[in-house]
């Protein structure tokens, strides 16, 4: 038998795919008394189809498609603290030929901003050379781990398992195999903090601010025609030719003593405008982009105001991508560990740090598309310019 034979007969269990390429809803049952990660009684709780209908919202969804293309475009670098130049090749040439780029996995980790958590499974293989080496990073839908995702063990408290769960089938992923990163923990707890559960109240708020203003437009909005008669007959008269002019007839006649006029509301409509504006102010605040960034015409903030948010962000943007190193890192540990001796140590990774440059680049190419209101987030053009923002000083 050949060491790499040999190799996968021994590591057979961790070369085998765990979980589901789910396309299916998450059932809504408990089972084997498991109680559901988004229990009603949990206050904090944001369940699938809840979450789903908050994305729905335009700032929301243009708010964290800019985040995504944002942290999904620095450049990780690779960083051999001990000059141990075998290991250091070893794990640059995993990462390199992955099936999935790790930028794009950085991406995929960004949901755990809106959910509280993210989690991946890692696919091993043996290389050419008989080592183990994780050859792609794929993720598990967040819908199929509404009940009870994270299995521990009942005397160390420590995680063992992921628990998926489809209509179908019950996955339990060991938890060497999972890449799991946590967003707005307090206290270590892996399902963290996600902002939909921010956004519920503000996306709430707008629904029935709209409500309200096509209540006004339809009640308000539009001109209201009056008559004065002097009779009974004339009266009835004037309101059926008001009905005649409402199905588009040009014009009516009266008598010398009655009279018609039309009465305008002096108000457009915006205190429920100003409002939303507010509401969606909230949004980006939330995602830590400055308000004049998102082109804000309103008077609630100023150029010195929108600079300290941008300033305010690029630290939290650089938290959120060391999160995620931290994260890789435990994984690119493992790996240095199950393929050479345990005194070794693996490479360090990390990603380039935002500078005030990068914000001013992102104001300047947002900026133009935005005069009139909120980053249309489907436009390819608005995507690619996004997703290439820091590539010139990336390469």
């Amino acid at each position: 038998m050949s060491i790499t034979e040999t190799i996968r007969d021994t590591f057979s269990g961790i070369l085998t795919r765990e979980s589901i390429r789910s396309t299916v809803g998450t059932a809504t049952k408990k089972i084997n008394g498991y109680l559901s990660l988004f229990d009603r009684d949990n206050e904090e709780s944001i369940d699938y189809k809840t979450g789903l209908s908050i994305l729905r919202d335009t700032q929301v969804a243009t708010g964290f498609d800019i985040l995504k293309y944002l942290l999904s475009s620095k450049k990780w670098i690779l960083t051999n603290t001990e000059e141990d130049k075998e290991i250091y090749d070893f794990i640059y040439d995993m990462l390199t030929n992955m099936d999935t780029e790790l930028n794009t996995v950085v991406k995929q980790m960004t949901a755990a901003i809106l959910w509280g958590f993210n989690v991946h499974e890692l696919i091993f293989d043996v290389n050419s050379d008989g080592y183990l080496v994780f050859t792609d990073i794929v993720p598990l839908h967040i819908k199929t781990l509404q009940e009870n995702p994270f299995i521990y063990d009942d005397d160390t408290g420590e995680l063992i398992s992921i628990h998926q769960r489809t209509g179908k089938y019950d996955i339990e992923i060991p938890e060497y195999k999972c890449l799991i990163y946590s967003f707005g923990s307090l206290y270590d707890e892996l399902e963290g903090r996600g902002l939909l559960y921010d956004f519920l109240p503000v996306v709430e708020d707008k629904e029935n601010l709209m409500d309200l203003l096509m209540t006004f437009a339809v009640r308000n909005g539009s001109p209201t025609m009056y008559g004065k008669a002097d009779n009974e007959i004339s009266r009835d008269e004037m309101l059926t030719a008001f009905e005649d002019i409402a199905d588009g007839t040009m014009g009516m006649t009266v008598g010398p003593n009655e009279d018609v006029g039309i009465l305008e509301s002096s108000h457009n409509g915006e205190i429920f405008f100003n409002a939303l504006a507010y509401k969606d102010n909230q949004i980006f605040r939330r995602m830590f982009i400055g308000n004049l960034l998102m082109g804000d015409n309103s008077q609630t903030g100023t150029y010195a105001q929108a600079q300290t948010q941008l300033e305010f962000g690029q630290f939290v943007f650089d938290g959120i991508l060391e999160e995620i190193a931290n994260c890789i890192q435990t994984k690119i540990n493992l790996i240095t560990q199950l393929n050479f001796s345990s005194e070794r140590k693996a490479p360090i990774i990390s990603f380039d740090k935002f500078t005030s440059g990068d914000m001013q680049k992102l104001f300047s190419i947002l900026t133009p598309l935005m005069q009139n209101g909120v980053v249309d987030s489907e436009n390819t053009a608005v995507q690619e310019s996004l997703a290439l923002l820091f590539k010139s000083e990336a390469e």
